[in-house]
């Protein structure tokens, strides 16, 4: 590794490069600590609050199903309407009542409807004509005879053959109340014509307090026409559902059903939209329930409504569990994420590293003054650097793929290269050698190969690598060498032969002058 790339000095001292890399692991990992642990928490509160509002609201329906059975059947199906469908069949004073065979109010009639109202604790029974004209009443309060009553919902759906439960406020009373109303047939089956109408008025709001108080949350029973007829809060009675237009509010003043309420003034809106499911109000955040059901109201179906807190569905305790519990779990991946970013960071220095070692020795290995090849496992040329294609002659892109026996390998030694290749493979060592060898251009040179087994990380035989350098010059000057020392050897030999004799010459004069009584004439020098 360079020194300026990643180590200051030999101390290993980070730089701010690699320091920086190691923030910015440290930064991501504990960004998708913080904002994994944030997100999962919110989803985990999310679906922890919406299972038990889920939970919550799977409750409120199996009471207000069961609330709407119940109410349901106490009014439509309840003793009233079974007693006022009888009467409307059987009782012939009432048939005769509704065809004004007899006066209106006939005493006789009217002590006939006098049990039936003493019986459901009704404060009014009255009969009404074909023409929609009452003819008949029993009241504790007033009665209402010659009063016509064709516009009505209850006495349009009995002359329709339909029972109905109108629940309204009485003009007469101010007070809530049902008008249960059935047909009365002209006969004694109900697929005889219909002739008029028994009607049983019977106070409502105890009656519908005590279903609504069976339901959880604050509850609401609601009109056709979007006003909130009953409620367990009080200061959301007759208040409407939402805005109304004059088409609407002309329409409720003049149906009666809150009998002269609305005739100077318009209702409230409610101030909880219960159109929707969840609605939030006063800072606080309320399911809302609802189940319609149908009493043949002319006006349309009510609905039983019911509006639920959900704060405090979950328990703080929970929520601090699951909060804890998602931020311990994330602090965990957040460190795995870190030690793998580590490894792969390190991984990527490795990689880097090992990638400018290649271009090294690929730059080492194209730039060497030794030819450097190497060789597949079927000794066809794998790598050819420059210094091979000085030697050989071929370039680089000739030499790649070709055999060697086919490119430098004279044909008289091709079998005994073969042999030294197989010993190589098999062995899985190094040898060298020295080797004649054919260039491109047919010349014939003398190389020294120095070749080495390729082995990978599994154990199996890769090629082979080799270093060749051509000896043919420096062999040429050895030779020559030799027969130069050679000669310098023999024209000495014969310098000491001649000087040996030289010696023995004067040696011989020498004697002579002494024999003959002179001096000796040389000095020889031993």
């Amino acid at each position: 590794m360079g020194s300026r790339g990643l180590l200051r000095a030999r101390g290993g001292s980070p730089l701010p490069l690699q320091w920086g890399a190691e923030m910015r692991q440290v930064l991501i990992c504990t960004g998708f600590t913080f904002i994994g642990a944030l997100l999962t928490s919110l989803a985990v509160l999310y679906y922890m609050f919406g299972a038990a509002e889920y939970g919550q609201r799977t409750k409120t329906m199996q009471y207000l199903n069961d609330v709407v059975v119940r109410l349901h059947a106490g009014t439509m199906g309840g003793q009233a309407m079974g007693a006022a469908f009888l009467m409307g069949l059987n009782e012939p004073l009432i048939k005769e009542m509704a065809r004004e065979k007899l006066p209106r109010d006939h005493p006789e009639t009217l002590s006939r409807m006098v049990a039936a109202k003493r019986l459901f604790d009704a404060d009014g029974v009255f009969i009404v004509n074909a023409a929609g004209t009452i003819v008949a009443h029993e009241s504790d309060v007033k009665r209402s005879t010659g009063m016509n009553m064709s516009a009505r919902s209850y006495v349009r759906q009995a002359m329709a053959d339909k029972s109905s439960v109108y629940p309204a406020i009485s003009l007469s009373t101010d007070n809530k109340v049902f008008y249960i109303a059935a047909p009365i047939h002209e006969g004694t089956t109900h697929d005889t014509p219909v002739i008029g109408t028994l009607t049983i008025r019977m106070p409502a709001d105890h009656i519908i307090l005590r279903y609504l108080r069976m339901l959880p949350g604050q509850a609401l029973l609601v009109s056709p026409e979007g006003i909130v007829f009953s409620s367990t809060k009080s200061s959301w009675m007759y208040t409407a559902t939402q805005p109304n237009t004059k088409e609407h509010l002309e329409y409720i003043r003049k149906e009666k059903r809150y009998g002269k309420m609305f005739d100077n003034r318009v209702p409230e809106v409610l101030p909880i939209d219960i159109t929707n499911t969840t609605v939030r109000f006063n800072g606080n955040r309320y399911a809302i329930s609802r189940e319609a059901f149908d009493w043949n109201d002319l006006g349309g179906l009510w609905q039983l409504v019911v509006i639920q807190e959900t704060s405090g569905l979950v328990s703080p305790l929970h929520i601090a569990l699951a909060i804890m519990t998602t931020i311990v779990g994330y602090v965990v991946i957040g460190l795995l994420l870190f030690v793998i970013l580590r490894q792969r960071f390190l991984k990527m220095q490795m990689d880097e590293a090992l990638r400018k070692s290649q271009q090294r020795l690929a730059l080492l290995v194209q730039n060497s003054p030794l030819g450097i090849i190497e060789w597949d496992i079927n000794f066809r040329v794998v790598t050819w650097n420059s210094a091979a294609e000085h030697i050989f002659g071929y370039t680089r892109e000739e030499a790649i793929g070709m055999h060697a026996t086919d490119l430098i390998i004279p044909e008289e030694t091709r079998a005994y290269v073969d042999e030294v290749w197989l010993a190589l493979i098999e062995q899985k060592g190094g040898a060298s050698s020295n080797n004649d060898n054919i260039t491109k251009d047919g010349r014939r040179i003398t190389c020294q190969w120095y070749n080495v087994t390729l082995i990978d990380e599994t154990g199996h035989t890769m090629g082979v690598a080799s270093i060749v350098d051509d000896i043919t010059q420096s062999r040429k000057m050895e030779t020559d060498l030799r027969q130069y020392v050679q000669e310098l050897e023999r024209f000495n030999r014969l310098t000491i032969g001649r000087e040996e004799k030289m010696i023995l010459l004067k040696q011989e004069i020498n004697d002579l002058r002494e024999e003959i009584g002179l001096a000796k004439r040389y000095k020889i020098v031993q």
